[in-house]
């Protein structure tokens, strides 16, 4: 608590034998995938003139992604869908783009500074999301992330780095301590959101609601 001014009082969480740091981690799905890969794609098709791909590219790219969509395998939930849908993609499907189609589609339509910007993204999320890869080449990772946060402001304008662009530089501590991101993000809770869901009313008071239901 280094900045007392920024505290109103004790979370609850304190009572835990936990360090509040260290040991609750960022989770991926939402810090990477809904947040800074989305935020990107929204950059590249909406921004200004200056962070806007023209709209020449912006078809070739959705027309990327609707070819591509043949060619990928059943192990892959969803197939790609068009950029004029990015406010409806999945964290599925944004972790696709990141880490496999993105990769190949945007080479022909970002500028090389860009596309390295992207591919330093994406490669660190790659190895950190590897069991194997995240020991051996963290430091690499790590290294990758401070690059891409640092000349996110230089490229888009400083105005744009958010709190999750932020926290990339973190995460790489999080993987040091628990494993590759796959360890602890939220993408294995996703298919078990429909069971609770499914147990909901539509009180408007969902939290109060599923913890009576526990308890019964």
């Amino acid at each position: 608590r280094s900045q007392t001014e920024h505290h109103t009082g004790d979370s609850i969480l304190e009572n835990l034998s936990i360090e509040m740091v260290s040991q609750i981690p960022l989770d991926y799905m939402h810090l990477v995938c809904l947040g800074v890969t989305k935020r990107l794609l929204q950059l590249w098709i909406r921004e200004n003139k200056s962070n806007r791909l023209n709209a020449e590219n912006i078809n070739l790219t959705s027309q990327h992604l609707i070819n591509i969509k043949y060619c990928i395998p059943s192990e892959f939930a969803r197939k790609p869908r068009t950029l004029l849908d990015i406010d409806r993609w999945k964290a599925t499907e944004l972790r696709q783009f990141l880490l496999y189609t993105g990769i190949v589609i945007l080479k022909s339509t970002l500028s090389p500074l860009w596309y390295n910007h992207f591919l330093s993204l994406s490669i660190a999320i790659r190895i950190m999301a590897n069991p194997q890869l995240c020991t051996k080449y963290l430091a690499y990772a790590y290294s990758l992330l401070l690059w891409f946060v640092s000349n996110y402001g230089v490229i888009y304008g400083e105005e744009y780095i958010s709190h999750n662009v932020h926290n990339l530089i973190h995460i790489a501590n999080d993987v040091k301590i628990f494993g590759c991101l796959d360890n602890f993000s939220c993408f294995k809770f996703e298919n078990h959101m429909q069971k609770l869901k499914r147990k909901l009313h539509n009180c408007g008071k969902p939290l109060q609601e599923l913890s009576n239901l526990i308890f019964e």
